[in-house]
């Protein structure tokens, strides 16, 4: 997962280039993109669209996931033609592989393109990450500036938007209402008092009687699992810490994992991203409503593809459950 220095090191990268690739950057977020970024994403994005210079918006308001997203596109051209000049290596290269692809680059990008697509591959989850990372820190061709502090809230509300402090304020409102909401339907549901049966009976219902259940959530069954997993495992719904492996095979990273189904020696699992990773992203990915009570501490993205890993991969104890809100919409 991306950390916060590679994180601040992206969008210090960005705001180097020029201000037509910046632009040029912004225009090619496709509406489809735009559509599968968070809430308080997407205006940001438009706003971008619409500035005569983006930096200046950039610069007052650092989200994390609109950085990502517009750096992605200054750096997908020089990216395509690196992993082209790597070949199979591209995944995974040595540090005297990388370091002569990108002289060939720099022949074709400027320097502050080609340092936008390092810092790109070093906030992924990608095994070219480390190294991506250590150019931008040690190269003397990619070293970044400072980042310049973002501006007080109160300079920027009124063009740039709510801050991230006013949003996660909003969203701490909205929670309180839905377990407002929440307690208010449990109470309905609880018995109101003593009940008497209907005229004539001579003896009224003891108010030692247990109350009614309230009504059980419908939570979706998973489809497509393997056989010889069963989806009714106690932990299927639960988020544990997994040893999850690259998608090219090569190395492994322990992260959280939704359990779908379980047998005796492996579990089934999608796992788990945070926010500025590529996976992120993705559009397929399902975004976490209710992080925070899934025992993660930070914004989270699911995969969408599911695989089998071994029990003995994963922690024994897990750190929380996704909410029926979130099982369902994940399946």
């Amino acid at each position: 997962m991306a950390t916060d220095d590679r994180l601040r090191r992206l969008r210090a990268a960005l705001l180097e280039v020029s201000a037509e690739t910046l632009r040029a950057g912004v225009r090619n977020v496709s509406e489809d993109t735009i559509r599968a970024m968070t809430a308080q994403s997407r205006p940001l994005v438009n706003q971008l669209k619409r500035a005569s210079n983006p930096a200046d918006l950039l610069r007052r308001v650092p989200n994390p996931q609109v950085v990502a997203v517009v750096a992605d596109q200054v750096a997908d051209e020089s990216l395509e033609v690196i992993r082209a000049l790597l070949g199979d290596n591209a995944d995974d290269p040595t540090k005297e592989q990388l370091l002569e692809a990108l002289e060939k680059v720099l022949e074709l990008f400027d320097v502050s393109v080609v340092r936008v697509m390092l810092a790109t591959v070093a906030v992924a989850d990608a095994e070219a990450s480390d190294l991506c990372d250590e150019l931008l820190t040690t190269d003397e061709r990619f070293v970044l500036p400072d980042v310049a502090p973002a501006a007080p809230e109160h300079a920027t509300s009124a063009k740039a938007g709510p801050s991230e402090d006013v949003l996660a304020k909003r969203r701490a409102r909205k929670e309180a209402e839905r377990e407002r909401k929440a307690r208010e339907r449990a109470k309905a549901a609880a018995p109101k008092g003593k009940k008497q049966k209907p005229a004539g009976s001579s003896t009224a219902v003891s108010d030692t009687e247990p109350p009614p259940a309230p009504p059980l959530a419908t939570r979706r069954r998973p489809t497509h699992v393997p056989a010889g997993f069963d989806v009714d495992d106690p932990l299927v719904g639960a988020v544990v810490l997994a040893h999850i492996g690259f998608d090219d095979d090569l190395g492994a990273k322990t992260r959280p994992a939704v359990v779908l189904a379980a047998s005796d020696d492996e579990l089934f699992v999608r796992p788990c991203y945070s926010e500025g990773g590529l996976h992120s992203r993705r559009w397929q990915s399902h975004e976490l409503r209710d992080w925070h009570l899934a025992g993660l501490t930070k914004p989270t993205w699911i995969d969408p593809d599911a695989r089998a890993i071994a029990r003995s991969d994963a922690d024994r104890e897990p750190i929380g459950r996704i909410t029926d809100d979130d099982w369902n919409a994940l399946l």
